[in-house]
């Protein structure tokens, strides 16, 4: 027979495995910071991790050695995919426990360091992303005019890419449930 508490251990394990997935590709994608430029019908774009580039003016180390706080966000979203990795560890213990003796109150030794990992990772990557997008300009007005391909200058606009938004948005939906989870683990294993 499932019980409930089999199934709202599936469901985070799906949910993790999405998260961790949606993660891994925002970090090693290489569109973190999209520029304005056009090339080929494609904006050229660097990458957080691991400083992969299409713009050669200037060339990705020299943004990366003119910006320690590009490196600062480089090192947390190294921590936020090490963090995963434990997380599942630790998400195999939690499914191991309740498979065996249901929601127990042993369950809060697992529970505690689980939820402490999935709000660490969210800062993590709340702050690599608002210190990328707020440090955008101090690049702009390092690169300030670039050429387009007619020879024409044109001012370089930087954004924020889609990995950065896949990073985000998964350390958004952890969060959630994990924190969903652990407040209704809580509710059910306080009365045990």
């Amino acid at each position: 027979m499932i019980k409930k508490s089999h199934i709202a251990i599936l469901v985070l394990g799906i949910i993790l495995l999405i998260t961790f997935a949606l993660n891994t590709v925002g970090i090693f994608t290489p569109s973190w910071v999209v520029s304005n430029q056009l090339i080929n019908g494609k904006s050229k774009t660097f990458g957080l991790v691991p400083y992969r580039s299409d713009i050669k003016i200037p060339s990705v180390s020299e943004i990366k050695t003119s910006f320690p706080w590009f490196g600062v966000s480089c090192v947390l979203m190294y921590l936020t995919f090490a963090l995963f990795i434990f997380m599942i560890a630790v998400y195999g213990l939690i499914s191991f426990v309740t498979i065996k003796e249901g929601l127990s109150p042993k369950l809060r030794i697992l529970i505690d360091p689980f939820s402490a990992c999935s709000l660490i990772v969210f800062l993590f990557t709340l702050i690599s992303i608002l210190q990328i997008s707020t440090n955008l300009a101090a690049i702009e007005n390092s690169l300030k005019v670039v050429y387009n391909k007619e020879g024409n200058k044109e001012v370089l606009k930087l954004d924020l890419g889609y990995s950065a938004y896949l990073s985000l948005s998964s350390s958004i939906l952890l969060i959630i449930t994990v924190t969903a989870f652990h407040c209704a683990s809580y509710k059910v294993t306080l009365w045990s």
